[in-house]
């Protein structure tokens, strides 16, 4: 049995007395191990998604479907269930740590308080574990930093903070969402190493949240791309360059700065992402896409065209098809290096 298994989940909010059609028939799973990316642009779902987990999302949300966390129906389990689980078996980082950290307690506090509130050591014991886990996570002299408020850090430091509070309990499952998309690339590269050995150092499985498909290849085994609150293909993270079949994910990628072609004006995808205050009624892509058919009208389903890999797409064979043997993934981008 998969660690987390979602099928069917539809996500809804009421807001200002409109409906948000925020996440639309998902099915995703992360095996134990496995690290799973979850990429698109901004008002896809991604993050909707991967907080229903540990089921954050705030009281205007109206979720049908299913989600499994290590064999437990998340949706219609207890309150007392979730708090077991959140901190212990599923750790967060967030993207942005000064919105997620408090400014009025000290870091070694903060650090501790997963330990201390699910009864996993002593004060003395969560102290020790938590000046080694500053260590692990490359803080400078932990003892001296351990009673440092969170201003005294730089944000690359916090994040590395985040880390440490969401691995400490040793989780099964870790969510990152967008961890270093306010950090610089020199910065951004330390922690996707960090976060990455830690993973295999742990053993734990992760979900990856991302806008940055470099940085998607270079962490995940398996990718899922999303749009409109669907998901439009599933690949494994070595398939992205050259077997990628969607017209949007070819357009993603189509759009990226590469070295190995003359420097000129980017492509774009035209158009505007989807209303998500409209119910879908087919394809969310259809009014972006140059390969549109009347069938599209109606909402695909992810079917598969190999193996781990599925498309949400009427023209998934033909001229969509996109097959490049000799690209890597490593290729999308020079900031991120191949050994990640």
């Amino acid at each position: 049995m998969d660690l987390v298994e979602i099928e069917g989940l539809r996500i809804r909010f009421d807001a200002d007395g409109q409906v948000v059609y925020a996440v639309n028939g998902i099915d995703l799973t992360v095996a134990e191990g496995q690290v799973v990316g979850v990429v698109g642009e901004s008002g896809s779902g991604k993050s909707v998604t991967v907080t229903s987990i540990p089921r954050l999302l705030p009281k205007t949300a109206r979720c049908e479907g299913r989600v499994r966390f290590d064999g437990i129906d998340v949706l219609n389990a207890s309150a007392a269930q979730m708090r077991a689980i959140r901190g212990r078996s599923v750790g967060m980082i967030f993207q942005n740590p000064l919105a997620y950290l408090n400014p009025t307690r000290t870091i070694g506090s903060q650090l501790m308080e997963p330990l201390l509130f699910h009864h996993l050591a002593g004060y003395q014991e969560a102290r020790r574990r938590g000046l080694e886990m500053l260590e692990r996570v490359g803080i400078q002299n932990p003892a001296a930093r351990f009673d440092n408020y969170p201003f005294e850090f730089s944000g690359g430091m916090l994040q590395r903070v985040l880390i440490a509070t969401a691995l400490i309990a040793a989780p099964k499952l870790v969510i990152a969402d967008e961890p270093t998309t306010s950090l610089d690339v020199t910065v951004q590269a330390q922690i996707l190493r960090l976060l990455k050995t830690m993973q295999r150092d742990l053993k734990m499985s992760m979900i990856f949240v991302t806008h940055d498909l470099a940085v998607a290849a270079q962490v995940s085994d398996t990718i899922y791309v999303m749009y409109g609150g669907t998901v439009v293909e599933q690949l494994n993270a070595a398939d992205l360059i050259r077997a990628h079949r969607h017209p949007y994910l070819a357009g993603l990628l189509d759009s990226l700065p590469r070295l190995d072609r003359p420097v000129g004006r980017l492509p774009f995808i035209p158009g505007l992402p989807v209303d998500t205050r409209q119910p879908l009624a087919g394809c969310p892509f259809f009014d972006r896409c140059g390969v549109h058919t009347d069938d599209c009208h109606t909402l695909p389903a992810l079917t598969t065209v190999g193996p781990s890999h599925r498309v949400a797409c009427w023209r998934v064979a033909g001229e969509l098809v996109v097959t490049d043997p000799t690209a890597k993934a490593g290729g999308l981008s020079g900031c991120i290096p191949e050994s990640l």
